[in-house]
């Protein structure tokens, strides 16, 4: 049995036993541990405006889309910060079904855009694009090393 639901403070410990294991892998080839992804998903779901959803399958986790409600001249606009599958759940649909739920219940709450940054690439920013979002021609994502 497969269940979207509202994402909550107990799912934090679950998810971030499987977030190694998909960042750590291509495309992304990071180097995550369980203790750092709880803190980094623990800081994302504190975040003032918090909102998301977990995927369950068979009474367990196996993605979550987890973000936060800003304020703009625009509206209401959701920064998606994070978004993860379980590798063994992965091209099969559940992360469309996952992205649409999320959109139903972001419209509910009146929030009209939907912003996230991701690798370039056919996997990750291919899959956004099919799923309708499109990257923005203003912006780009800038850093520095200190």
């Amino acid at each position: 049995m497969e269940d979207i639901k509202i994402f909550n403070g107990e799912y934090l410990k679950e998810c971030s036993k499987i977030y190694p294991s998909i960042f750590n892998r291509e495309p992304w080839s990071e180097s995550w541990t369980e203790d750092v992804a709880y803190k980094r998903l623990k800081e994302v779901y504190d975040t003032p405006n918090f909102f998301g959803i977990a995927y369950i399958k068979n009474g367990v986790i196996i993605g979550g889309i987890l973000g936060n409600i800003e304020h703009w001249d625009i509206g209401k606009k959701y920064i998606l910060k994070e978004f993860f599958i379980d590798t063994s759940c992965q091209g099969n649909g559940v992360g469309s079904r996952m992205l649409g739920a999320l959109e139903e219940r972001l419209s509910e709450l009146s929030v009209r855009t939907i912003e996230l940054n991701t690798l370039r690439g056919k996997s990750t920013e291919g899959f956004y694009c099919k799923n309708g979002y499109k990257t923005d021609k203003d912006m780009i994502v800038m850093e520095k090393i200190i």
